[in-house]
């Protein structure tokens, strides 16, 4: 009895280390939003115009640097708009 009861626990440990290294409570795509609508406002231009403006600059940067994830291209696309515009 006192097996399966620590065979249960390691389990149950081993499931949420899994669990607190994905990190699930942060929603990649809410982050591409959130930093997509942090480019739209700082472009100062319509959202739909931004937003295929930050594509343009998205397909620029993985040619440039391939290989990133795909939040790393916004991530540096909005730097460099910030740092253009002095933000």
């Amino acid at each position: 009895m006192i097996v399966v009861n620590l065979l249960i626990l390691l389990i149950f440990l081993f499931f949420l280390v899994l669990f607190l290294k994905k990190k699930p409570w942060i929603d990649r795509r809410s982050q591409d939003g959130i930093l997509k609508d942090r480019y739209i406002e700082a472009s100062g231009l319509p959202s739909d115009i931004a937003l295929e403006a930050l594509q343009r600059r998205v397909e620029a940067l993985e040619d440039k640097y391939p290989m990133r994830k795909d939040i790393w291209y916004i991530e540096k696309a909005l730097f460099e708009i910030e740092r253009d515009r002095g933000r």
